[in-house]
């Protein structure tokens, strides 16, 4: 401190303005008294202890997380809340210690990131994804719901996909270095799987073959191979009229694709766009499909196919797990009125 101060009482009015403005330049008092300094000829001994006294105010009023201070940097964050720890510093010419104390302590605040959404909804998107979900509830709360429901989607499986970073991690000792890894992408060899399932396990898998677009006539397709892998693998669940839930792709929603749900005898369930919090195939089935795959390296469809066909035999009793979590998550969005 005593370096900053010292400086200036010899030189020109440029460097010492300059001097102090850049630590404490939001109290104009030191710029006004630094010209006075120069303009009036005045370098006597008490022109130099009146502007010391002055600077040495200042920087208790800087070190301190006084109500002044604090009130300063909310109005900061007020208006701009992504203001980083450097930028108050230098604008405000506090330490590190002293704005983290104001920030946690005295404004309760801590730096998060953003939380990831499929789609910002609009007013009108929030309220009818709440009406749905509603409905929903009133749904699931009759008799054998879960028995006559299934839900399907689908989703590209790579020949190759990296692991996550959360199985990328491992322990170290404090001495140890940390791992390094090379960056490494999906591969451009996939297949497009079209996914149905129910309490008790997958139902269908289709696979989409190459060069081939999903569109209405490619799932109406698989609607009826649906029906009748139904039949076969879950047999009285037909007459009990089987619940469909899927999303609302353009394949899903088309004229030609309800009229068939509705030859087919399914009963669609409702879903709200943009609601992969409501759909069990986004928040558990997928991911957990795809997880024992990553890493490993399918050198043709072959092997991928039956890589997946040996995770389905695994886990049949963890499909009642994914889709019960359905009225919870539902339940959420109604009482909360929850955005994601």
């Amino acid at each position: 401190m005593g370096n900053d101060i010292s400086f200036g009482f010899s030189g020109n009015k440029i460097k010492v303005e300059a001097r102090f403005s850049k630590r404490w330049k939001r109290f104009m008092v030191v710029n006004s008294l630094v010209n006075r300094w120069f303009t009036n000829g005045l370098t006597d001994l008490m022109m130099g202890i009146q502007l010391l006294m002055i600077t040495q105010d200042l920087v208790v009023r800087k070190t301190c997380s006084n109500q002044e201070n604090i009130k300063i940097i909310s109005n900061i964050l007020d208006k701009d809340r992504r203001v980083t720890l450097r930028q108050l510093e230098e604008e405000l010419g506090m330490s590190k210690s002293i704005l983290d104390k104001i920030l946690t302590e005295q404004l309760g605040m801590s730096r998060v990131l953003s939380r990831w959404v499929p789609k910002l909804l609009s007013e009108s998107q929030r309220i009818e994804r709440v009406r749905v979900c509603r409905q929903l509830l009133r749904i699931s709360k009759e008799p054998r719901f879960f028995d006559r429901l299934v839900t399907g989607d689908e989703t590209w499986l790579h020949f190759y996909e990296p692991k996550t970073c959360l199985q990328m991690s491992q322990w170290k000792r404090r001495h140890e270095a940390t791992p390094i890894r090379p960056r490494a992408v999906a591969s451009a060899g996939k297949r497009m799987a079209t996914v149905f399932w129910d309490t008790k396990g997958i139902i269908i898998i289709d696979w989409l073959p190459n060069k081939v677009a999903i569109n209405t006539e490619y799932y109406v397709q698989v609607l009826k191979k649906l029906r009748e892998a139904i039949k076969f693998k879950r047999r009285g669940k037909l007459s009990s009229h089987v619940l469909l839930q899927h999303d609302n792709a353009p394949a899903h929603t088309s004229r030609r694709t309800l009229d068939e749900i509705q030859h087919l005898g399914f009963e669609l369930l409702p879903h709200p766009p943009y609601s992969p919090d409501l759909a069990p195939r986004d928040y558990w089935l997928f991911s957990e499909m795809k997880r024992p795959l990553r890493g490993k390296r399918f050198s043709d469809f072959e092997h991928l196919r039956s890589a997946v066909n040996s995770w389905i035999q695994g886990i049949p009793e963890k499909f009642t797990t994914g889709i019960n979590k359905l009225p919870s998550n539902g339940r959420n969005v109604s009482r909360l009125g929850r955005i994601y």
